[in-house]
Order: C-alpha cells, then sequence, then structure tokens
C-alpha cells in the first residue's frame, strides 16, 4: 500500500511569476505543454491547453500534492492539484516546475479516489 501523498505547500505567485495578460486573454507564458502531451489530452478527455491555463488561474491556494508513488517519482518532483477551468469542468493537473517552468504531464477529470485525497488534504 502507498504511503499518504505529501501535501506541498509552494510559494507560486500567480499573477507574476505563471500568468499574464495579452491581447488575446490570459496566458501562462511559462506553461510547458510538448505536442505529445497536448494531443493526449485532446484525443483522450478532449482537453486543450487554455483548459489547463483556467484550471491554473482558478487554484487560489498555493497547494500542491507531491506524487510520490515509486512509479511515479520524477526528479524534480512531479505535483498534482485538482481545479476547474472557466466552464467548471473539474480537472486534475499534473505538472513539474523547474527553473521557473511549469512542465505539464498531462490533465484529466479526477476520478474519486484523487478528489477524496485531495479534499481531505486540506
Amino acid at each position: 500500500m502507498e504511503a499518504d501523498p505529501k501535501i506541498v505547500l509552494l510559494n507560486l505567485k500567480i499573477y507574476d511569476t505563471i500568468c499574464i495578460y495579452n491581447f488575446i486573454g490570459l496566458q501562462m507564458k511559462n506553461l510547458i505543454t510538448s505536442q505529445s502531451v497536448l494531443d493526449h489530452i485532446w484525443e483522450k478527455h478532449q482537453l486543450r491547453r487554455v483548459d489547463v491555463e483556467e484550471c491554473f488561474f482558478n487554484h487560489f491556494e498555493p497547494k500542491y500534492i507531491e506524487d510520490d508513488r515509486t512509479q511515479n517519482k520524477t526528479n524534480p518532483p512531479t505535483y498534482w492539484f485538482i481545479s476547474e477551468n472557466h466552464q467548471s469542468v473539474r480537472l486534475k493537473v499534473v505538472c513539474v516546475f523547474k527553473d521557473g517552468q511549469v512542465y505539464l504531464k498531462t490533465a484529466y477529470p479526477p476520478n474519486e479516489v484523487e478528489l477524496s485525497i485531495y479534499n481531505n488534504s486540506k
């Protein structure tokens, strides 16, 4: 059985570090997404990059859960959170923070276990 996930509070300044406004709306200047990840979240979950950006924008508390399961461990660590996009679709966003960049690993609707872990970690 896996250990309880670590709850990590990261000091991220959403407006200064992650998000900026431009002529076409809110965009995360340091969200790094590979084409394969974008293809995967679209093909499997019909999600777009903007859905993930909206989840970061709507994620008001600086709480991220470290995925420290043996098969998912990375260096630097992988973190996840649950938030809603602007259409009130709840998503689990999985990412890595490195050198001021946010690398998206995946995003998808959370299952009941993930919701429970996240909600009980508050």
